[in-house]
């Protein structure tokens, strides 16, 4: 949400998400049922959220990279010896 307020100089939040939801397909993340439980006991998790089945819809670096929210994307990775 901070790099699209930023981008579009607009804070207010309902126009941030409106924002977001233009272009932007969430990262899945897929837990195991240990990861679910270990999940469920981080304090910074609402585990309310949690889907019971199925994977977990997130912001991930790649899901940020492929939305339009960057006009230029660059990618840097070493290179071979």
């Amino acid at each position: 949400m901070v790099v699209a307020a930023a981008r579009s100089d607009n804070y207010d939040p309902k126009e941030v998400l409106a924002i977001i939801s233009q272009g932007f397909a969430p990262g899945k993340v897929r837990l195991n049922l240990i990861e679910k439980e270990f999940a469920k006991r981080k304090a910074n998790l609402r585990w309310e959220e949690l889907p019971s089945f199925g994977a977990v819809q997130t912001v991930t670096p790649q899901s940020l990279y492929e939305s339009g929210l960057f006009q230029e994307r660059i990618f840097a990775a070493p290179t071979a010896i």
